[in-house]
């Protein structure tokens, strides 16, 4: 990625679906990892390298970015809760 600013796969995920369903890493921000998520999200279909490019370029400069990130991660935050919430309610 051109610029100092390192590309970051996950919020651009959440960019294009937020509280988004996937199993994989995405440390590395590469293309090559992406290819390798596996996509658990029944709303719509993986999104292709490219729209997770445009979904990037598009919030990588917005004055707000660090609240769109702080944002992301609280809702990963707090649907990983509701999900030991429910597996706590079945016990």
């Amino acid at each position: 990625m051109e610029g100092g600013l390192k590309m970051d796969v996950a919020l651009a995920i959440e960019r294009i679906l937020i509280a988004s369903k996937y199993f994989g890493c995405t440390d590395e921000n590469t293309e090559e990892q992406y290819d390798k998520l596996r996509w658990n999200d029944k709303r719509i279909p993986k999104p292709t390298w490219e729209e997770i490019v445009i979904a990037w370029n598009e919030i990588k400069d917005l004055p707000n970015f660090g609240i769109i990130r702080e944002k992301s991660e609280l809702e990963l935050k707090i649907d990983n809760l509701e999900s030991r919430l429910k597996i706590l309610e079945k016990k």
